[in-house]
């Protein structure tokens, strides 16, 4: 009996030997794993803070106006105004002309657009620009937009090369941090009429943003659908400035140049006492600009980078594609 019980002893310790090996190993596996992980999220974080991937630098060679041309053999052409945002239930605010500057603004949400649009109405002659809020009627009501045209003048302005389309975009990391920054925690009353409740994390703001039946709610909303979805997408080749928000400061100096107004308008008039340049004055966006990029690496790790380019899958595509390729070959596991 003693022998048997030595043999069973011995058969038994021999089992938990090897299952603890196996378990030893298994955890050196996922530990692995995890540190392969880590790396490579770090390669991915080093990326993104680089700039290898900046949107290619607007062109403002000399361009060929338009001659008269028949309407009809414009293509594409305005239908409808309501085409620019039909997507929307939470309207963006409509493409801004001035005409003496041939010019028609796309403003983006959070891309700096409430300080382009503060350039903007100084642009056209008003003394208040420095005050109030631009998004009020009292601004708003003062700037022409293309709804105020026909759609046949609204279409010859947009084929037109003559008239500088312009728009600013923003990677899209930078952009759902600013937005979880500005809507779901400084002023988070904005994402709980559009997605229902109150966001308890980065994380969870962007999961109830892409989650049903919320999905559809929330993505009716400006600040969180893909820039690309934001303007009619059938004009956007006829879009012949595009600024990159990485480059803010750089492109929005080179647009104020040609149109020859950056001593006038951009160069001062701006901060406490009127002497700064338009994007070194926080009196352009006083509490508004975030400056989400600084924030990265606290907010983001591999699980919300990719949940970020899954959802924003489209302008990864259409504008940031050689960063999209970067993202999925460095980042996660």
């Amino acid at each position: 009996i003693d022998e048997n019980q030595e043999k069973h002893r011995s058969k038994t310790s021999s089992l938990m030997m090897s299952k603890m090996s196996g378990l030893l190993s298994l955890a050196n596996k996922s530990s692995s794993q995890v540190s392969q992980i880590d790396d490579k999220w770090e390669v991915c974080m080093k990326a993104i803070e680089t700039k290898i991937w900046e949107l290619p630098r607007p062109d403002l060679s000399e361009r060929k106006c338009l001659e008269e041309t028949d309407y009809l053999k414009l293509n594409p052409h305005f239908e409808s105004f309501d085409e620019l945002s039909s997507n929307l239930t939470y309207k963006s605010p409509d493409p801004l002309v001035i005409e003496k500057y041939k010019l028609i603004y796309i403003p983006m949400p959070k891309v700096g657009s409430t300080v382009h649009m503060k350039m903007l109405y100084r642009m056209l002659g008003h003394e208040d620009y420095h005050t109030g809020n631009i998004h009020d009627l009292q601004h708003r009501n003062k700037m022409k937009t293309l709804r105020d045209y026909s759609l046949e003048d609204a279409t010859k302005m947009m084929h037109d090369p003559c008239w500088l389309k312009v728009v600013f975009l923003r990677d899209p990391m930078e952009r759902m941090l600013s937005a979880y920054r500005d809507k779901g925690l400084s002023d988070w009353k904005i994402f709980y009429h559009s997605c229902g409740r109150k966001p308890t994390s980065f994380i969870d703001f962007l999961e109830v943003i892409d989650s049903s039946p919320q999905r559809e709610r929330c993505n009716g909303n400006r600040h969180f659908v893909n820039q690309y979805h934001i303007f009619g997408e059938k004009w956007w080749p006829l879009i012949n400035f595009i600024g990159d928000f990485k480059r803010r400061e750089e492109d929005t100096r080179v647009l104020l140049e040609y149109l020859g107004v950056w001593d006038s308008i951009g160069n001062s008039g701006w901060g406490k006492d009127r002497t700064e340049h338009i994007l070194n004055s926080t009196s352009a966006c006083p509490g508004h600009c975030k400056r989400a990029g600084e924030y990265l690496r606290e907010y983001y790790d591999w699980k919300t980078e990719r949940k970020v380019r899954i959802m924003h899958k489209k302008d990864y595509e259409m504008f940031f594609s050689k960063k999209y390729k970067l993202l999925a070959k460095s980042c996660g596991p």
